[in-house]
């Protein structure tokens, strides 16, 4: 999801560090690095053999993310694990797409708020001044683009969405936004997005088609690479195979918090 803060994330991190686009924002960035195919029913049925997938630790996980400290995998995977347990997401395939939503979203694991870019704010404009008026978001005007701008794991952005979600949680992410970006709150509104797409994203993943799963979680294909990469590596790390991986960029150095 997409929302916007005025000036810093909430949540500080290297000056080297910037989230990927913003997953609510349609449209901005078509994916250069298309994954390569494997048999639909492959992947699945290996990870419908899987015993649970929630025995995973933080040292296993930061083979999924090889740029990332171990530190924040150990920190936040903890709330990670708990929330998709309480949403009844606690099989293979849902939690490598939530892993996988985070190294799209949030290389770094640690929830973050949106910082200040070309895609949200205008020339000589004040900061998120183009999600101020976003119908789509929900939006009024200012602040709201600020105010609701990207956070968390999932990059929840837009009015609209942060009032949906507020009543889904109980968290008053409306009077305070900024709760979005603390580790449980975060993870908590994760696992509730990926719970209301959950059965649209398992025909997805039985299609073999990490192109729409990635789709209906952030509405285009920003990120695509890193997404399917990280399913991809959870995949061979869970059934003991061998990785098939999207050609990517060369990942970036390890971002610290």
């Amino acid at each position: 999801m997409h929302i916007n803060d005025r000036s810093t994330p909430d949540t500080p991190v290297s000056a080297g560090y910037t989230p990927s686009p913003n997953p609510f924002e349609r449209d901005i960035l078509d994916i250069r690095y298309p994954p390569k195919k494997t048999p639909g029913t492959t992947i699945l049925r290996h990870l419908q053999a899987t015993a649970s997938a929630l025995t995973l630790t933080p040292h296993q996980v930061a083979k999924i993310f090889p740029a990332t400290p171990l530190a924040n995998i150990a920190a936040n995977l903890p709330h990670i694990l708990a929330a998709l347990t309480s949403a009844s997401l606690d099989d293979p395939q849902m939690l490598l797409v939530a892993l996988a939503t985070i190294r799209a979203e949030t290389e770094c694991f640690l929830p973050l708020a949106e910082g200040i870019s070309p895609y949200n704010t205008s020339p000589g404009g004040h900061p998120f001044d183009l999600y101020d008026h976003r119908r789509a978001l929900g939006n009024q005007g200012p602040p709201d683009g600020a105010d609701f701008r990207g956070r968390g794991f999932i990059q929840l952005t837009g009015r609209a969405n942060y009032t949906h979600y507020a009543a889904k949680t109980g968290h008053d992410l409306i009077a305070d936004p900024a709760l979005a970006c603390q580790p449980a709150i975060a993870a908590e509104l994760l696992a509730h997005f990926l719970a209301d797409k959950q059965i649209p994203i398992r025909h997805a993943l039985a299609a073999n088609d990490l192109t729409a799963a990635r789709r209906l979680v952030n509405g285009g294909t920003n990120g695509l690479a890193r997404f399917t990469s990280a399913f991809h590596l959870g995949t061979a790390l869970l059934t003991d195979t061998k990785p098939v991986l999207p050609d990517e960029p060369a990942t970036r150095g390890a971002v610290t918090s």
